[in-house]
């Protein structure tokens, strides 16, 4: 098992959820401000990254022997 955060920076949120129109403009940053707090993750994401390229890490991840997932921790 994984535990992956997808970090996208605010900006970024909300011009998504503007393009999108399918939700209350704002909630994104209102999740976005509780939705990693007192998380911990084995990896990391940009949410601005290629996806291809974010994939690839996360297979890299699972591919490399770890501990027990930092989800299990929090």
């Amino acid at each position: 098992m994984l535990f992956v955060a997808l970090l996208t920076p605010p900006e970024t949120l909300t011009q998504r959820e503007t393009a999108r129109g399918d939700r209350p403009l704002g909630s994104a940053l209102q999740d976005h401000a509780k939705i990693h707090s007192g998380l911990r993750y084995d990896i990391t994401l940009d949410g601005t990254a290629d996806p291809k390229g974010n994939a690839h890490l996360i297979l890299n991840a699972l591919a490399d022997p770890r501990p027990r997932s930092a989800f299990f921790t929090a």
